[in-house]
């Protein structure tokens, strides 16, 4: 069964789209898809991260192989299960690229990976609507890593201590786009699929989508296709901050120009 299963993991910055994605794949044949199984990995795993190398914490995060392993297992129990079927595990966490990729590409074959992309405005818009990285929304800080990280694929402009919270959002996500980078680097051989989330309403997109990745398009896919859902509009509200996207476009560029300066090279993919 295990040598059988198709793993499909998601590179994201969160707030990109992942659980619509996971809803999305999870229309195909044989696909069972998870937004965020748990262990989410977050907390307590993300400061392994922050603070410590991937060889120095890759036991205590095996913990995610495990649990997966479990999912697969109680899938024979169920009735729609047939032995021969390819089933394809899918789960669409923005941890994965920080706090599980290593472990889950270690131990399992026919691994895959998507890179959902949005553009860094519109994502760093949503984490300011959000209060991400500031003591008003402390959760925040169990699900983003330091842009300082040990594990961090590229330098920020500044140590964490000397940025306000904007700035610290732009350098998480410039730093998950080179994770992703990195990662290609790291593992040539795994297949990667790169998604733009608006694109993800097209069903000309999907179709080439799926057929790329080989999933079986049906009859659900076609009548999902479009329906979006923004569980944290409320949250967005309660919050009550309204930014402009100009801003975020004019933060960003002043952010580029002082990484140039100190020669930091960000990487070409960056979705501005």
């Amino acid at each position: 069964m295990q040598n059988n299963t198709r793993y499909i993991f998601c590179i994201s910055s969160g707030r990109s789209g992942t659980g619509y994605l996971a809803k999305l794949t999870g229309t195909a044949e044989n696909v069972r898809a998870f937004h965020e199984a748990d262990p989410t990995m977050s907390g307590s795993y993300l400061r392994m991260i922050d603070h410590f190398a991937y060889s120095e914490t890759a036991d205590q995060r095996t913990i995610k192989v495990k649990k997966i392993n479990q999912i697969i297992e109680s899938f024979k129990r169920k009735p729609w299960f047939l032995s021969k079927s390819n089933m394809i595990y899918v789960e669409t966490n923005h941890m994965f690229i920080k706090t599980f990729h290593d472990v889950v590409c270690k131990y399992f074959k026919n691994v895959e990976v998507i890179i959902l992309r949005r553009r860094i405005a519109e994502t760093l818009k949503s984490f300011i609507q959000l209060n991400y990285f500031t003591p008003y929304n402390p959760v925040s800080f169990e699900w983003m890593s330091s842009p300082n990280a040990i594990t961090a694929a590229i330098p920020a402009i500044d140590q964490d201590d000397k940025l306000d919270s904007c700035d610290k959002a732009i350098a998480y996500l410039i730093d998950i786009e080179a994770r992703s980078q990195r990662f290609k680097r790291e593992f040539p051989d795994i297949p990667t699929y790169e998604l733009k989330l608006e694109m993800l309403s097209e069903k000309s997109y999907i179709q080439n989508f799926f057929k790329v990745a080989q999933l079986n398009y049906t009859e659900k896919t076609d009548s999902f296709i479009g329906e979006r859902i923004n569980e944290r509009k409320r949250k967005k509200e309660i919050h009550g901050i309204h930014v402009d996207l100009t801003y975020c476009q004019e933060r960003i560029e002043i952010y580029l120009r002082k990484a140039q300066k100190k020669g930091i090279q960000i990487p070409t993919t960056l979705y501005i």
